[in-house]
């Protein structure tokens, strides 16, 4: 973790990535024998930019066009998550009608006029798939650590997610 109030991945990675298109010749004149640690450090950063703001899925899939074996490991990634939500929160259900709340007008003998509309079913989302859907952000002009706090209260139970999807990989590296 950084003191510093600004996230530095998504800039790096940026600049990285305007850097790029000059140094596909150097990249490619790499040793074999690199270690495995560097590679597994660069594969676990590409699954953090997911959860940036301003980059996000389809900001890095955008990003890994014409690398088809990078956008190969993206959607890779993307399938481990789903199966990892699926798991663990995809059979956690919300009821579909609604329950009397104990004290209601029912409870009381008294009859309530809109009862026939308490019964509509709830809107049951996959947030995972919401959240692969999400654009990116204007990358000059967006700040995560702002976006995360106003985003916060919109979707709570999805930051629960993403900080155990973060543990899961930073496990796994």
């Amino acid at each position: 973790m950084s003191i510093t109030k600004k996230p530095m991945l998504s800039t790096t990675h940026a600049i990285f990535k305007g850097l790029q298109n000059d140094l596909v010749t150097f990249i490619a004149e790499l040793p074999r024998n690199m270690p495995p640690q560097l590679y597994l450090a660069l594969r676990s950063s590409h699954c953090k930019l997911m959860l940036d703001p301003r980059i996000r899925y389809k900001g890095l899939q955008l990003d890994h066009e014409k690398e088809p074996h990078l956008l190969a490991l993206i959607n890779r990634h993307k399938e481990e998550l789903q199966a990892h939500y699926d798991t663990f929160y995809g059979k956690a259900t919300l009821p579909s009608f609604a329950t009397p709340v104990p004290g209601s007008l029912e409870e009381a003998g008294l009859s309530h006029f809109t009862a026939c509309y308490a019964h509509c079913p709830t809107d049951n989302q996959n947030e995972l798939q919401d959240f692969f859907s999400i654009l990116p952000e204007n990358f000059s002009t967006c700040d995560p650590i702002d976006y995360c706090l106003q985003d916060l209260q919109l979707h709570l139970n999805r930051y629960s997610q993403e900080e155990e999807i973060q543990f899961s990989y930073a496990v796994q590296a």
